[in-house]
């Protein structure tokens, strides 16, 4: 791989720096084996899209001007705008740099596109972009794109929340007085005081309630307006009902559509990555937690280990977590996989186990039930 690392010996300085911030905060310099490949990626993904570092995207960003490559990433890594191929040069330069063999690649975006019946998409001249692959030992060829979304999306959002009524009633004093008040308002605004309404909306001579009301003791509510009121409760109660089961719908939506693809709905690298999904999100409802900072095996030995303390798994359902595992990682990082079977009653017969071996109080699991804990997990 020395055409995938070369690197002039003199680095500008603010490659320099991202490097030594990078060692500084615990990366592997140079990395020389699977894991530590995997952390100094995830390090300078970590540091492209963090907003506190205020990478930002522009299609201002000034070209090569007959300047070499270094000169512009260096640039770029100071004024910290610019576009895909600014991002994907500085990326692919730091990456050799941390020891990791990249390459640029330069192709067509086919995010938010279908993809026709026979797995193809139809892009245009607008969707050209360039991101980065790195090579990772016993995976191959990943890849990785730090290129922020455009601005003008946002832009738009902004201006059409302008425009709402929302944001247009700030200042209301011009509001037009509504035709049923017209009568009873001065030119300065004041009501007049010929006829007034009490608290209870009994209209009368100073506000004072008709004789009839008096000596019956009762008020002008309807049987109609009851109605509004026991229909409106109603409504609202259920409103509240819909609100708390929808985390639960999404999640059970989620789990049965990862289950029809790892049952064999997908291709084969489709059904190792849905069925590790299902795993990894069935793990986290359960309580199963691990650190930012731990890598896939680390999480792997967290599920078994679970599955392990269970009294319903096993040792064949164990080696099949870890072979979904690390065939999902291979699939996901451009890899080839295995043929994959049915993996569905695999993923069901983890989820069972670590539901079984769920030590949490009952009432915290009838909360994971209703709001599952997967939904708002960190994604790496």
């Amino acid at each position: 791989h020395d055409q995938y690392t070369a690197l002039p010996d003199d680095l500008p300085q603010s490659v320099r720096a991202v490097v030594d911030q990078a060692r500084s905060d615990g990366v592997t310099v140079p990395a020389s084996d699977h894991d530590e490949q995997i952390a100094a990626m995830r390090w300078l993904v970590d540091y492209f899209t963090d907003p506190d570092n205020g990478f930002v995207y522009t299609l201002d960003a000034p070209d090569g001007d007959g300047r070499n490559n270094l000169e512009v990433v260096d640039d770029f890594l100071e004024r910290r705008s610019g576009y895909c191929s600014h991002y994907a040069s500085a990326l692919a330069v730091l990456g050799r740099a941390l020891g990791v063999p990249t390459r640029m690649v330069l192709g067509y975006s086919a995010s938010g596109v279908q993809a026709e019946a026979d797995f193809t998409y139809e892009v245009t001249a607008d969707q050209l972009h360039a991101w980065v692959e790195a090579y990772i030992d016993d995976v191959g060829w990943v890849p990785f794109d730090v290129t922020p979304a455009s601005t003008d999306d946002a832009d738009a959002d902004a201006d059409d929340t302008a425009d709402t009524p929302a944001a247009q009633s700030g200042d209301d004093a011009d509001a037009p007085v509504p035709e049923d008040d017209a009568d009873a308002a001065d030119g300065d605004g004041t009501t007049t005081d010929d006829d007034t309404t009490d608290s209870d909306g009994n209209t009368g001579e100073d506000g004072e309630a008709t004789s009839e009301q008096q000596a019956l003791g009762t008020s002008d509510t309807s049987p109609a307006t009851l109605l509004a009121w026991a229909v409106g409760g109603i409504g609202v109660v259920l409103a509240v009902t819909a609100l708390c089961c929808l985390p639960m719908l999404v999640r059970r939506r989620r789990r049965r559509r990862r289950l029809r693809i790892a049952s064999g709905t997908g291709a084969d690298g489709e059904r190792w990555i849905a069925a590790w999904q299902e795993i990894v999100d069935s793990a986290w409802d359960n309580g199963v937690r691990w650190g930012k900072a731990e890598t896939d095996r680390d999480i792997v030995r967290r599920i078994t280990d679970r599955l392990e303390s269970g009294s319903s798994a096993g040792t064949e359902t164990i080696e099949q977590v870890g072979r979904i595992a690390v065939q999902a990682t291979a699939a996901a990082f451009g890899g080839t996989s295995e043929h994959a079977g049915d993996l569905a009653p695999i993923v069901e017969s983890a989820a069972e186990t670590m539901r079984a071996a769920n030590a949490a109080p009952w009432y915290r699991r009838i909360l994971g039930v209703l709001c599952p804990a997967s939904l708002f997990r960190a994604r790496r």
